[in-house]
């Protein structure tokens, strides 16, 4: 079989979470809740290292921010479940890291009647062999029976793997066991501090690198693990050759002029949620992830790649209307350059990526000139359903304006796809059944 790319914050991540299930946690949440909520969501869940806590990102004027926390929005799901062990994973965000303020992280709780230190070391090296292999081992350092810092060992390297703690008082309320005797305990991975740690990576800049050149030396063929219509589109593309990056996850305010976006009023696309502080040059959240995947491909044909096929899947977040709440979904994004794609072999790759993700009635009806500047006037297509309804979705190739503005010095081609309405008519094709044989 072909070798495949696995992303190793994927890799690492993954690994942790099938080790998670494996030792009887129950997964709340794997990326999909909201990422924007309101400031009273910024709540200690229970006591860090010092040092360790993160600033919030504040949003429109102090209305909402970036979550910092994990499950302190998900923990009235689990209330009344005693024993529970439950995790989630996603996306958490620190302004005080300007360059990379987004962190992938693992949160879980553990709510028993009891609850041992020594049954809970005890799991932390079983978990610890399960993600890293036999032989890993733990050490756990405890201040005061209150929080603990948990580190590892993998073949002689030694890392900070997980840090936890009792409780606050404020968690138990909201886990509904407030004024009880029963244990609670919560845990935090830094996903990417491990995957730096077990991959031998320096930096957070190097692991956030989209150089391909980089990216094709994490070979992988284990199947992207998640939600069947997320991990599909993951392990299509990987099959396809292309490689997952994490783009950029607060964009600069000129980044829609930069990609030749339409900039009239009525286009909310141009117009990101607005970051209270900026982050350096990052004034707001992406509506879109076109300007990451530029920017991406961009800094491969500035690196010299002589090719390039790249992917993501993440949240976009435009601003709200009339008061309401910023609107959040979830995109995948995907693009490539190269001596053998022109624009016959995208709109080819295009077709195989939908065929393959599961729905075979798709159509591809040309954008008029001047519609979409931020693709090529004379090459590019929405993509429609047999019934010519829009599914929020788009490819083609790039703007030549585009392509200047970023330095690109040959013809690049991208796709934008909403994932709610792809994956919906996935869903309705193969649930399809003809009337003969309902």
């Amino acid at each position: 079989m072909e070798k495949l790319t696995l992303f190793p914050l994927r890799a690492q991540e993954d690994a942790l979470k099938r080790a998670l299930i494996a030792g009887g946690f129950t997964l709340l949440d794997d990326g999909t809740a909201l990422e924007i909520e309101t400031p009273d969501w910024a709540i200690e869940l229970f006591k860090r290292p010092e040092g360790a806590s993160r600033k919030p990102i504040m949003l429109e004027d102090g209305n909402y921010a970036l979550r910092s926390e994990l499950l302190a929005a998900q923990l009235s799901k689990l209330q009344g479940g005693v024993p529970c062990k439950a995790f989630s994973a996603g996306t958490v965000y620190d302004g005080r890291d300007e360059a990379h303020p987004a962190h992938r992280v693992i949160q879980g709780v553990w709510i028993a009647e009891s609850l041992s230190a020594r049954e809970c070391a005890r799991f932390a090296g079983l978990l610890a062999e399960a993600a890293f292999g036999i032989g890993a081992t733990v050490d756990v350092e405890g201040t005061g029976n209150v929080k603990a810092t948990i580190s590892a060992t993998v073949d002689d390297k030694t890392f900070q793997f997980a840090t936890a703690g009792k409780a606050s008082a404020m968690a138990r309320a909201l886990l509904g066991i407030a004024g009880t005797e029963t244990a609670a305990w919560f845990f935090e991975i830094d996903v990417d501090a491990v995957t730096m740690a077990t991959y031998g990576i320096e930096s957070r800049d190097e692991l956030y690198s989209p150089l391909v050149s980089k990216l094709k030396g994490y070979e992988g063929n284990a199947p992207t693990f998640g939600g069947l219509y997320f991990s599909r589109a993951s392990n299509v593309l990987r099959k396809l050759g292309f490689c997952e990056f994490a783009g950029l996850p607060v964009y600069e305010s000129d980044c829609y002029v930069k990609m030749n976006m339409i900039q009239e009023a009525w286009d909310t696309n141009n117009v990101g949620v607005k970051v209270d502080e900026p982050l350096g040059a990052y004034t707001g959240l992406p509506t879109v992830l076109t300007p990451a995947l530029e920017e991406a491909l961009a800094a491969n044909w500035k690196a010299g790649e002589q090719e390039c096929k790249i992917f993501e899947i993440r949240h976009i977040f435009l601003p709200g209307r009339d008061g309401n709440d910023p609107i959040e979904r979830v995109a995948l994004s995907f693009g490539a350059y190269g001596p053998e794609i022109d624009k016959v072999a995208w709109r080819k790759i295009v077709d195989e990526f939908l065929t393959e993700f599961g729905i075979d009635n798709h159509f591809f009806m040309p954008i008029p000139p001047g519609v979409a500047p931020a693709y090529h006037p004379a090459d590019s297509w929405v993509l429609m359903d047999q019934n010519m309804t829009y599914l929020e979705s788009n490819f083609g190739s790039i703007s030549p304006v585009a392509l200047e503005n970023h330095g690109i010095g040959t013809q690049a081609f991208m796709a934008q796809f909403e994932f709610a309405p792809i994956e919906k008519k996935a869903i309705e094709e193969f649930d399809f059944v003809l009337p003969d044989y309902q």
